[in-house]
């Protein structure tokens, strides 16, 4: 009974994130139908179902010498919950808005292929963006002044870094850039803020 009590919450997350993922496989496949209509549904649904767990896969304490493949299914993962979570908000918009141009009387012939194209269009924007945003060191000056003595004038140069995201797609090359930017202003203090979650 206490085993099951451990099981079931584990059992039903991956009941919900399997219904998302066909919810999300769905409608991408209408599309690829509407586009290609000779696709392979089986290749298809092969390559949608490694993907969407690609992440799972790479978790598994798989041997060293597949442990590069493991890597590659991290960062596979991780990209493609960014795409999950995006397209969790677009997609029953989509759907709303495909539903209310049917009432209204509209032509649809065209809807599937042209929000399709404006769909992926806007999350390739997005995943480009957040990406360069993760691989660059933003660094702000904050100048403080404290009207009061401390047993010196001299002034402290500190520094702070925060929301950093170590994970699978910012890792430790991205980590030695920071470090080499924060030596270069010889701060006299070093600290931490939020890390925030791992990507």
């Amino acid at each position: 009974m206490k085993i099951l009590r451990m099981l079931l919450p584990g059992l039903v997350m991956l009941l919900v994130l399997s219904l998302v993922n066909f919810y999300i496989g769905i409608h991408l496949w209408v599309l690829i139908k509407d586009v290609i209509p000779e696709f392979s549904a089986a290749a298809y649904w092969t390559v949608f179902i490694i993907i969407a767990f690609a992440y799972m896969i790479g978790m598994v304490p798989w041997p060293q010498a597949v442990k590069p493949a493991a890597r590659f299914f991290k960062v596979v993962g991780s990209y493609y919950l960014a795409c999950m979570e995006f397209a969790i908000i677009v997609l029953p918009l989509t759907d709303l808005l495909y539903w209310v141009l049917g009432l209204m009387g509209f032509d649809r012939t065209l809807f599937i292929p042209e929000a399709g194209a404006a769909l992926i269009l806007l999350l390739a924007v997005f995943l480009i963006w957040g990406s360069r945003n993760a691989w660059s060191t933003v660094v702000r000056n904050h100048p403080i002044r404290i009207h009061k003595t401390a047993g010196s004038s001299a002034p402290l140069t500190v520094a702070v870094a925060s929301d950093l995201h170590l994970g699978n797609i910012v890792g430790n090359r991205h980590l030695g850039r920071m470090v080499r930017e924060i030596n270069s202003m010889q701060p006299d203090i070093i600290g931490r803020g939020c890390a925030g979650r791992q990507h």
